[in-house]
């Protein structure tokens, strides 16, 4: 069963595998991007060839390698606006160029998966893992730093995480950061306070605080000036000198993966079996 739903006021998709329908409640696996269509659609880009979110997990099934599990995924930005949420809240909402409903963090916690489970009950909220790519691996990081124990597992591929200086051109106006906070007002402010932005930012919080259970970090192996794959090394690398286990089998997913859909159908193979067996344990 796959639907285009709108889950406390906000686009979505949920796939429930015809497979596992008959398993009873069925815990959640929450995939963020920009558009749920995006981990559909086959012309994502193209490196992708057929493969799509649909093909991926019906081949996991077919080779036994999925626990039981259905999977929701929610718009998280206007995309005609070219506007992206991946934070816990618009900051700057004065800021924005469309007034559609977004998704933030308590609403999601509070009214998304409420309204969930109140309208697919084979659906178990209370158990959920969440992941994503680039601004989506970011939203699931933010997300669960806020509620550190709410949710089983949480993973990324190539997160965009954000760094006070780099991203700030304010500090530095020659950066080639492209999601500085001048550019997405909405997201941090336009000028946000350090010591605050650091204090809800997953790339500072890593070192210090409550991490969420089971994190699952994998990053490109690109190294650009503008791309994500250098800030997820150094989470990856504060995880380690924290003691704090990556469950990815690699920090890095391949020596030729890059940021692209190709390599986000790989790093499913990956990371879909480590959460369904994660949310299913016990």
């Amino acid at each position: 069963m796959i639907e285009r739903i709108t889950l406390a006021s906000i686009p979505s998709v949920i796939y429930i595998p015809d497979p596992f329908r008959g398993n009873g409640p069925l815990p959640l696996v929450v995939l963020f991007r920009a558009t749920p269509d995006e981990w559909f659609n086959a012309r994502e880009d193209d490196s992708r060839g057929r493969r799509t979110i649909y093909t991926i997990v019906a081949d996991m099934i077919e080779k036994s390698l999925l626990r039981p599990a259905a999977f929701v995924f929610p718009s998280t930005c206007c995309n005609a606006e070219g506007e992206f949420y991946f934070t816990e809240d618009v900051h700057r909402p004065d800021l924005r160029k469309s007034r559609i409903p977004f998704l933030n963090a308590r609403k999601f916690e509070e009214e998304y998966l409420p309204d969930l489970q109140s309208r697919f009950p084979q659906v178990d909220t209370s158990r959920v893992s969440l992941d994503g790519f680039s601004l989506g691996g970011a939203t699931a990081l933010s997300y669960a730093f806020q509620s550190p124990r709410r949710y089983v597992s949480v993973g990324s591929y190539d997160a965009v995480l954000l760094d006070w200086e780099e991203d700030n051109r304010q500090v530095d106006p020659q950066t080639t950061s492209d999601v500085t906070f001048q550019d997405f007002p909405y997201i941090y402010g336009n000028n946000p306070d350090r010591e605050w932005f650091e204090s809800i930012n997953p790339l500072n919080l890593i070192a210090t605080q409550t991490v969420p259970f089971l994190l699952f970090m994998a990053a490109s192996n690109e190294n650009g000036p503008q791309v994500n794959a250098p800030r997820v090394k150094r989470f990856q690398e504060i995880m380690a000198r924290r003691g704090i286990t990556n469950y990815a089998s690699s920090p890095i997913l391949s020596e030729e993966s890059r940021h692209e859909w190709y390599w986000v159908d790989e790093y499913l193979y990956r990371s879909l079996p480590f959460h369904t067996h994660a949310l299913n344990a016990g």
